[in-house]
């Protein structure tokens, strides 16, 4: 019975003292809180109170700090986003780049080949006018009228006016007129 009686004074402050108080403290705060008085900043100034109870502003300036903590959150994710699109554009337009340079270095091949080509027709064509020129008039106006047009003004164009004049003196006078009016052009 001595443990009975041990407990029953702290089973009757319990019931006697603290419930009650409890309950006439949240009756208030509800009654105040109805009328409009805003009892949790006045209590947040209270110093032991305070450390249990916190301000509307308090709760505003946490619930603020977490909504800028998911906005950062958000952000960076949405940084790292756009740095991964930056690196692969990157690597697109270094592609980009070797590949502009690879064709830069075949044209420029291109253009080298396409001279030498040139060249070499241009040496060919300076031979047969050659030819042609060291030829009796008769014998070059013949083989000139045989030519399609193209070949023949090439092979006129780069034979001396003398000795082209002598040659077309040899050929035909339609064809003649014609070769002339072709090389004027």
């Amino acid at each position: 019975m001595t443990k009975e009686k041990k407990k029953s004074p702290i089973l009757l402050i319990i019931f006697a003292i603290i419930i009650p108080l409890m309950l006439t403290v949240g009756i208030v705060y509800i009654g105040l809180t109805l009328v409009g008085i805003d009892v949790k900043d006045k209590l947040a100034d209270v110093p032991v109170v305070s450390s249990f109870i916190k301000s509307n502003e308090v709760e505003q300036l946490e619930e603020t700090i977490k909504k800028q903590e998911d906005l950062i959150a958000s952000k960076d994710e949405e940084i790292n986003d756009l740095s991964k699109d930056v690196e692969s554009l990157r690597a697109i337009a270094d592609d980009l780049e070797l590949d502009l340079k690879k064709k830069e270095k075949s044209e420029q091949k291109n253009e080298k080949e396409n001279i030498e080509d040139e060249e070499d027709g241009n040496e060919a064509l300076k031979r047969a006018a050659s030819s042609y020129r060291k030829m009796e008039p008769e014998n070059a106006a013949a083989i000139i009228t045989q030519m399609n047009d193209q070949d023949a003004i090439q092979i006129l164009s780069n034979i001396p006016s003398d000795v082209r004049g002598n040659i077309l003196a040899e050929m035909e006078s339609k064809r003649a007129a014609t070769l002339t009016k072709l090389m004027m052009k």
